[in-house]
């Protein structure tokens, strides 16, 4: 199913004249995004949040929060 979902938004990213490519990997979420975007040299790293705000992501280590205070590129996060 991830792998049907993953190239579903590479194909309308392709349509609107977006490069990207399409990964589906297995791992710890945080490090795994991180490494395979060093490995690709990535220019941006792009992912959702869950916006629990600032408290309950203090409580919780989430994905995007590991991202983006360790990744090497720009991360945007989509709320």
């Amino acid at each position: 199913h991830g792998k049907v979902l993953v190239e579903k938004i590479k194909e309308t990213l392709d349509a609107k004249g977006i490069k990207s490519t399409a990964i589906l990997e297995k791992g710890h979420v945080g490090p795994t995004i991180l490494s395979k975007s060093e490995k690709e040299n990535c220019d941006v790293i792009i992912m959702g949040s869950r916006g629990l705000g600032n408290i309950t992501s203090l409580l919780i280590s989430s994905a995007s929060n590991y991202v983006v205070h360790h990744a090497k590129c720009p991360v945007l996060l989509i709320h």
